[in-house]
């Protein structure tokens, strides 16, 4: 059972026409599609009859004929324009290692703030309120 009520309506036309195709793939022979009172299957009748059409209960038909290909899209927005620089490799994942590291300062290292020659806060490790407050304008 695929259960949509009430998400369609607040989609636009173009990506609901997307979903229905995608909907059918995915149930199981026999699967039934649950709709909201105001989403209709559009175009796509053909691909769900009506259990209970008052219901908005749709059952996943066995079309002799092969409907069209089912488009996967990555996603369902519009790519954004074009970046004209690089992208920036992905950082390596953290190390168990460095994961155990960071727990234990956060549980049992005091809180610390770590300052340059000048003063500038360049770090803040822990709740530092009971010692240090900090203005809360740009850190320096």
């Amino acid at each position: 059972m695929l259960s949509c009520r009430n998400l369609l309506i607040y989609l636009s036309p173009e990506v609901q026409k997307k979903l229905i195709p995608l909907f059918h793939y995915s149930l199981n022979p026999g699967g039934i599609l649950f709709l909201g009172s105001a989403e209709t299957l559009g175009g796509f009748a053909s691909l769900f009859p009506p259990v209970n059409a008052r219901a908005k209960w749709f059952r996943r038909s066995e079309s002799a004929l092969a409907p069209e290909p089912v488009e996967f899209p990555a996603s369902f927005t519009e790519p954004g324009p074009a970046r004209t620089e690089p992208p920036q490799a992905p950082k390596p994942p953290a190390s168990l290692q460095s994961l155990a590291d960071q727990l234990v300062l956060q549980r049992y290292s005091p809180p610390s703030a770590l300052v340059n020659d000048k003063g500038d806060i360049l770090y803040i490790s822990g709740k530092t309120g009971r010692y240090l407050e900090p203005a809360e304008e740009k850190a320096n």
